[in-house]
């Protein structure tokens, strides 16, 4: 599957912006934005490819089903943000007693998944894996933790790279297998674009 933009198939979900500053540039850079990268070649594939790392790690870590979306642009009041497609992780805040020890290490893995796939199996290098919001995420999340248990080192850098390191020998050695990654993607595919 090729997956090129068409949008009259592909929903932009704008619920949160009013419709009064749907006419402001920032709005409309934004959705340009989104537009371009889903009209990149093969961008349903590489989408799909990297959220199905999250995917697969997310359920051997044990999570909750992360929520998975498509392109949306929101306005919290305040301010503009947009993605073109991503997982929803666990809420932190509410659920940080969830979030010690060994599950961090899981967390990590779910976390470099998606960057691991596009990678091995797409050819990507590491700065142009789509990671940086993911390792964003990631810091937040261990600086959060680190907050509630100062018991241990939840040192993002060291867990991302032992993290980015598992996940590389799981591909090589096909502990996760392609048939996997295909449900996964497939999966994404069909929650995120099911009109494609």
């Amino acid at each position: 599957m090729t997956g090129v933009f068409d949008p009259s198939k592909v929903i932009i979900d704008d619920h949160t912006v009013p419709n009064v500053m749907k006419c402001l540039e920032e709005y409309k850079w934004r959705r340009e934005e989104i537009e371009a990268r889903l009209c990149l070649p093969n961008a349903i594939e590489v989408f799909s490819t990297h959220e199905a790392g999250h995917i697969i790690y997310f359920k051997l870590a044990n999570l909750p089903a992360p929520i998975l979306f498509g392109p949306t642009i929101e306005y919290d009041g305040k301010r503009f943000s947009h993605c073109t497609v991503g997982v929803k992780p666990p809420d932190l805040e509410n659920n940080v007693g969830y979030f010690t020890g060994k599950f961090m290490i899981r967390l990590a893995r779910a976390a470099v998944a998606g960057g691991v796939f596009l990678e091995a199996l797409m050819g990507y290098s590491e700065k142009d894996n789509g990671d940086a919001d993911d390792w964003d995420l990631f810091e937040r999340y261990c600086k959060t933790v680190q907050r509630y248990d100062t018991t241990r080192d939840y040192n993002p850098p060291k867990r991302w790279r032992k993290a980015r390191a598992k996940v590389k020998r799981d591909l090589d050695t096909n502990i996760i297998t392609m048939t996997e990654i295909q449900n996964a993607k497939a999966e994404f595919r069909a929650q995120v674009f099911p009109s494609l």
